[in-house]
């Protein structure tokens, strides 16, 4: 270690006095190694990735991705555990800090005039550690059984940046009914989702996101399974009850538009879901569930879920479920009603 000396105005220093519970040393190398971090080249990050390429340390290049993706320095070693096992927490922890040794800390930290996440993603998408990742996952999809496959299939109709597992796990529950065990944990597991958490005034969830490397392996799965989708709609609009169900989501098919995906939804408390079942029933006819069940097993619909909203010194919003048509559905609705057939 090398000693340096610095001059501070008597103001300042008499401040520094006050507070000698504050290592104002390690504050000062914070404050260098950030804005060495700002003048430094992608080099860096370039030299960190060749050097665990050259390692063949697959998990030390996982957690660069989990924090190019914004996850948590918690979450990330959760991530970590449940894919590699808990004895990966460790090389997840070296490499948070030699990170933080070039002077990055968080995700949004500068190095040069782009914000490390950006830098970092970048790299390991020209490193070709993306398509390394992609490759394995391909891989173990290839001998995957059919919930698995059903549930990257479900995952394709959710938004990948926020995944909230309530709406996500009733939705497969209707698909699978029979299955017991955590198909959250397995698709984390497996590099398809990482975990997360939101914490800000209001709210505190957890959530998944689907990483960068394999939202294209969830086209790919969406693109296939699009005739089935389409086909199932083609019938459906013959089908009064189906019709009755648009209706009943408020959802005007013909100013339908390829974007509505979060405008075409309806909500319903989850104090509320008995009551709107039985005012269904008696209005339409039809069991609100199987209706539900019916949606959801042809690839037309989804449930999602929102949080409850807190409220400091007042009572806050209560959780609701959110049903959402698919995307495929909303694109051939659109074209259906283009084309005069609803």
């Amino acid at each position: 270690m090398t000693s340096i000396t610095i001059r501070v105005p008597d103001w300042m220093k008499a401040e520094m006095d006050r507070h000698k519970e504050i290592n104002w040393a390690e504050v000062i190398r914070n404050c260098i190694r950030t804005k060495l971090a700002e003048l430094k080249p992608v080099i860096v990050i370039e030299e960190l990735v060749d050097k665990y390429l050259k390692q063949n340390d697959e998990i030390k290049l996982r957690t660069l991705d989990l924090f190019a993706e914004n996850i948590g320095e918690y979450q990330i070693s959760s991530n970590i555990k449940i894919m590699y096992g808990e004895w990966a927490i460790q090389k997840a922890s070296e490499t948070l800090s030699e990170l933080k040794e070039i002077g990055i800390e968080k995700p949004y930290n500068k190095i040069g005039d782009s914000e490390a996440r950006e830098v970092i993603s970048d790299v390991l998408d020209r490193k070709g550690i993306y398509d390394m990742f992609k490759e394995k996952l391909k891989m173990e999809l290839r001998s995957a059984e059919k919930y698995i496959t059903d549930a990257i299939w479900l995952l394709s109709h959710y938004d990948y940046r926020e995944i909230l597992p309530e709406g996500f796990i009733r939705t497969f529950g209707i698909l699978h009914p029979e299955f017991k065990g955590d198909i959250m944990y397995d698709l984390t597991r497996m590099g398809m989702l990482y975990m997360n958490y939101c914490s800000v005034t209001h709210y505190f969830y957890k959530y998944y996101k689907v990483p960068l490397y394999a939202r294209k392996v969830l086209e790919d799965i969406a693109q296939n399974n699009e005739k089935f989708v389409r086909d199932n709609l083609r019938k459906l609009i013959k089908e009064n009850w189906f019709i009755d169900f648009i209706k009943w989501m408020n959802i005007d098919i013909n100013n339908l538009s390829y974007d509505s995906y979060w405008w075409n939804s309806k909500r319903i408390g989850i104090y509320k879901e008995r009551e709107v079942k039985d005012s269904y029933k008696k209005t339409y006819g039809k069991d609100f569930d199987e209706v539900l069940s019916t949606l959801i097993k042809m690839g037309i619909l989804i449930i999602d879920y929102r949080p409850e909203k807190r409220r400091a010194g007042s009572r806050g919003h209560p959780p609701f479920w959110v049903l959402r048509l698919t995307p495929i559905a909303i694109k051939y609705l659109v074209e259906y009603a283009i084309e005069g057939k609803i």
